[in-house]
């Protein structure tokens, strides 16, 4: 009775081990499928990420050289500004001085004629 008292506890010990494999084999592959699909994921993921921070890059890159110009813009600006104005000054200081009779040197026009066009006549 013990020859068949072990005999079932192997053939027991055998179907316990044959039904753990083959359950653990579709399990083992849907692991390694699971593991698989992550890993294509986690690639697209890291694609998508340099991309999007060759992206910011550029338009840094992009933002930095707009700023630059706008440097230089209110730069030109700021100086054209400052020049202009002593020349504004000038332009009206002469124009006034150019209508007073008293200021009118040896070579001034009194009938605002052109003299490089009387001396070619003359």
């Amino acid at each position: 009775m013990r020859c068949i008292w072990n005999t079932t506890q192997q053939v027991i010990r055998d179907f316990r081990l044959t039904v753990t494999l083959v359950a653990a084999v579709p399990l083992v592959l849907l692991v390694f499928l699971r593991i698989h699909l992550a890993d294509k994921d986690r690639a697209l993921l890291l694609a998508r990420s340099e991309s999007s921070i060759e992206n910011l890059q550029r338009l840094q890159t992009q933002l930095v050289q707009s700023e630059k110009l706008i440097s230089l813009g209110q730069l030109a600006a700021g100086a054209a500004h400052e020049i202009n104005n002593p020349l504004t000054a000038i332009l009206g200081y002469s124009d006034l001085l150019a209508d007073d009779p008293a200021f009118a040197g040896p070579g001034a026009n009194d009938g605002g004629e052109d003299t490089g066009a009387g001396a070619a006549d003359a």
